[in-house]
């Protein structure tokens, strides 16, 4: 009989063994611990037997208590193993559940741009935060089972050696188990499926509604907002007791055809007691091991449930993890220049929004260039297509003469400094925000910096100076704050390629001449300035317009 679901639990634990296979450590010492935790085990029912014998028989006080003490060591030392097992697995589950977490991160940092646009922020949020825990979970529960069958299988054993037809009696019960288990873990699956992809949901609209408490207020609609989280609550908790309804049939079916198959071999066995043909200590021991022999019925039911609740965590890690928008590597040219050439470029969105056609153009490197066009017309597309965010369609867009799709993204960004309209600061001090690593910049390199871009005076003002922390996003800062502070950390980026996206939208006359002095006095390097403003076209070695779906030279 093929059992519902037993594909799924296959899939999963196929699939969580791959994993731990490439990722996690070798388990040689649990193995260890495992053999002789079974092997301290193995001796508990015979010691039992023999020390309830002893009692009965009451001829041997001596005899009696040398067993007595044989198995309260025995006791010990297989409660000492599972501490000792249990300690490993745990702290192993941890450490490889933030590990998978790390790997998962690693490869969102690598997608493509048309891998951001059809995930959600909180859907992602929930893959590499809770999903990755839940591979982890499995893998080690998978391991523990493991523990506990090996335990099982040697009580099995030694009490079918004492009493063979009591364990019969046990082991009938198991294909009752498996119908009524069988019936009801298939409904789970689907359920299971439809609970994780609400999860997400609920992580996306409370990112997005955490996010922007403060405009969903200003414009009043808060009242929308808390109908619509309401909803996504009240059918998430739905689900939830639906599963919970089927996964406890599941285990309470289990636990009564335990209580009645050990119900009717204990009446067996004390039946054969009064007919003189077995003794009282293969009963007591009976009774103290029974559940290791139905442990593994139970413990493999366990797992196909957690099995089947994985599945829904790995497809949506293995989205991440094998996603084929994702960057593949490619060469690490030696750059002799930085000129950047469209050479028939062509660029549609996967919406079928069509942004450029038969781009043609080559900007010198360095050189200034000032583009210009309406909203809309595509320049920060241009930006996310020389940073590799996004590949053209059509034709070709090179760096310094080297394919932008054959060059390995993470060694091409490390030459591209970029001052974007949605500037990027972490919740933590102006010096790390400035800085990648650590101690990277001396602070007369900082001031040096923060003086180029007109924030020097500011940031001396501040309380703490560089070492003011800046809030969630950077919002204790300003607008211009914000620009100011990003045009200082491209500045010490010093790459050979800049691309400045609205350097001066956000400040007054006297910094935006501070900000066009600075431009102006970069040499060197190949200089992209994105902007609405004819200020900032003087500053242009070249100057080009983006319009229908063209990027086209204007004459000076």
């Amino acid at each position: 009989m093929k059992l519902r679901g037993s594909g799924t639990f296959t899939q999963a634990l196929k699939r969580t063994r791959q994993l731990a296979k490439k990722h996690d450590a070798p388990m040689k010492g649990y193995m260890l611990l495992l053999f002789i935790y079974a092997g301290a085990t193995i001796l508990l029912p015979l010691i039992t037997v023999n020390v309830i014998d002893a009692l009965v028989q009451a001829d041997d006080f001596r005899q009696f208590l040398l067993l007595a003490l044989l198995f309260f060591f025995a006791n010990i030392t297989k409660a000492i193993f599972r501490a000792v097992i249990n300690i490993y697995t745990t702290r192993r589950e941890f450490q490889y559940g933030k590990d998978l977490e790390w790997i998962l991160m690693d490869c969102f940092f690598k997608k493509k741009g048309e891998f951001y646009i059809k995930n959600t922020t909180g859907d992602m949020m929930e893959v590499i935060m809770e999903d990755t825990l839940q591979v982890a979970v499995f893998t080690y529960q998978v391991y523990r089972t493991i523990a506990d069958l090996v335990n099982s299988i040697a009580i099995l054993a030694v009490l079918a050696y004492l009493q063979w037809d009591l364990v019969l009696i046990l082991l009938a019960c198991f294909p009752f188990i498996l119908i009524i288990q069988n019936n009801l873990e298939w409904k789970l699956d689907d359920w299971y499926d439809k609970f994780r992809a609400e999860m997400a949901r609920e992580n996306s609209l409370s990112e997005e509604f955490i996010s922007n408490a403060a405009l969903i207020a200003a414009h009043g609609i808060k009242e929308k907002c808390r109908r619509k989280y309401r909803q996504m609550l009240m059918q998430l908790s739905m689900m939830y007791k639906k599963i919970v309804t089927y996964s406890n049939l599941s285990f309470g079916s289990l636990e009564c055809f335990i209580i009645l198959s050990i119900s009717i071999a204990i009446i067996y066995e004390g039946y054969k007691i009064f007919m003189g043909t077995a003794t009282i200590g293969v009963l007591v021991a009976f009774i103290q091991y029974s559940d290791f022999l139905i442990d593994p019925g139970r413990l493999v039911a366990a797992l196909r449930v957690q099995g089947n609740k994985l599945m829904p965590s790995l497809k949506r890690f293995d989205k991440i993890y094998f996603d084929s928008q994702t960057d593949k590597g490619g060469d690490k040219p030696d750059f002799k220049k930085f000129d950047i050439e469209f050479n028939d470029v062509g660029f549609c969105y996967p919406t079928g929004k069509r942004v450029f056609k038969n781009a043609q153009v080559k900007m010198e490197s360095n050189k200034t260039h000032v583009i210009v066009g309406a909203s809309g017309q595509g320049k920060t597309t241009m930006i996310h297509l020389i940073t590799g965010l996004w590949d053209a369609t059509e034709g070709s867009l090179s760096i310094g003469g080297y394919p932008v799709e054959t060059i390995n993204l993470d060694y091409l960004r490390k030459h591209i400094s970029l001052v974007s309209q949605d500037d990027l600061f972490f919740n933590e001090s102006i010096r790390d925000n400035l800085m990648e690593e650590e101690n990277q910049y001396t602070e007369e390199e900082l001031y040096t910096a923060l003086r180029k871009a007109g924030m020097l005076d500011e940031v001396l003002e501040m309380p703490h100076k560089l070492d003011t922390e800046l809030g969630d996003r950077g919002y204790s800062l300003s607008g211009g704050q914000r620009q100011r502070l990003a045009i200082t950390r491209a500045l010490l980026k010093d790459a050979p390629v800049i691309i400045f996206d609205e350097p001066t939208s956000a400040l007054d006359e006297g910094t935006e001449r501070v900000i066009l002095n600075t431009i102006k006095e970069l040499s060197g390097k190949t200089i992209l300035v994105i902007t609405h403003r004819k200020s900032l076209m003087d500053i242009g070695d070249c100057i080009y317009e983006i319009n229908n779906q063209n990027i086209r030279p204007i004459s000076m």
